[in-house]
């Protein structure tokens, strides 16, 4: 058995193990709740794992990989699937603005690969 003490009146008295584990259990349920809680804070602050893998192709390392030719089409497809996409945007008055044009990203693939 356990001791506990009640903070208010300094009284002590014991703790039965059925107690406890209900004690133990709702700490664990509490954690997790808050570790969730931090897990889904952070995914909304940041990118996915692939959109940060798509980015690298503006490094030099990332064109020195040995599958770079089959890795870089579906690099852009990725960045395109998230940038070329329509967003209200208020200029100087409400229109739809593409943030990314795809069809000029497209027309640049050999170019870039060539300069990189």
């Amino acid at each position: 058995m356990l001791h506990k003490t009640n903070k208010c009146t300094r009284v002590v008295s014991m703790v039965i193990k059925e107690d406890w584990a209900v004690v133990c259990q709702d700490v664990k349920n509490q954690c997790t709740s808050i570790a969730k809680g931090v897990t889904l804070e952070l995914d909304k602050r940041f990118p996915t794992h692939e959109l940060m893998n798509a980015t690298s192709i503006v490094y030099p390392q990332y064109w020195v990989q040995p599958e770079v030719a089959l890795m870089f089409p579906m690099h852009v497809q990725i960045l395109k699937s998230h940038y070329c996409c329509w967003r209200l945007i208020e200029l100087d008055a409400k229109s739809n603005v593409g943030l990314l044009g795809h069809v000029l990203l497209e027309q640049q693939f050999s170019f870039f690969m060539t300069t990189m």
